[in-house]
């Protein structure tokens, strides 16, 4: 007599998704692509930006003498009491996390209003704040150039009476120029922004 197997019944389980969802899928691929793509082309062009540079020593230099190394890059003026003030503790508090881990991370902050963030201005500003380590850097240039590094780096910024008032946002440039992450206003944990660096 032949032995009884058990078979159990099997059921064939689809992969794929059901059709409900498959706009919201192409959707967030295509979102999540875009992303990393404007993320890529802005920042590389942010560092292209070319003209005429001027840092808080009065000399000139170019966007791209970044490039080859990791750069922490905000955008701020230094009239500014409230928006800079918060902008400034959060890169001195990103210095200090770069510090315990040992990384080499330089700081550059680009001037939002060329009338007033001259190199002099810049110098006092640093000297205020005693910011005299040489891995911070203050640039201005002209103001078709600013406009469009804020633009290109997603800051909107305007005046009020004699008041500029901006975004807050903080980024971290990789090495080959790209935009590796961000850090916004409602980011209460800095430290991500070096997240991966060793």
């Amino acid at each position: 007599m032949g032995r009884i197997r058990a078979v159990r019944p099997t059921r064939q389980i689809s992969r794929s998704h059901p059709p409900i969802f498959r706009p919201a899928r192409r959707f967030l691929s295509a979102l999540l692509l875009g992303t990393a793509l404007w993320n890529a082309v802005c920042a590389a062009g942010v560092l292209d930006v070319g003209g005429e540079w001027l840092d808080d020593g009065g000399r000139a230099v170019s966007l791209s003498d970044w490039q080859g190394r990791y750069t922490v890059l905000t955008m701020s003026t230094g009239a500014c009491r409230k928006i800079c003030s918060t902008t400034l503790r959060r890169m001195e508090e990103l210095q200090a996390i770069a510090d315990r881990r040992g990384l080499g991370v330089d700081f550059l902050v680009i001037g939002l209003d060329p009338r007033s963030d001259t190199p002099k201005a810049w110098r006092e500003y640093r000297a205020q704040r005693k910011l005299g380590r040489e891995n911070w850097h203050f640039v201005s240039g002209g103001e078709e150039r600013t406009r469009r590094v804020a633009g290109m780096l997603g800051i909107s910024y305007w005046f009020y009476d004699e008041h500029l008032l901006h975004d807050f946002r903080i980024v971290l440039i990789a090495p080959d120029g790209t935009i590796r992450r961000t850090l916004a206003w409602a980011d209460d944990r800095p430290e991500v922004l070096f997240s991966g660096l060793k």
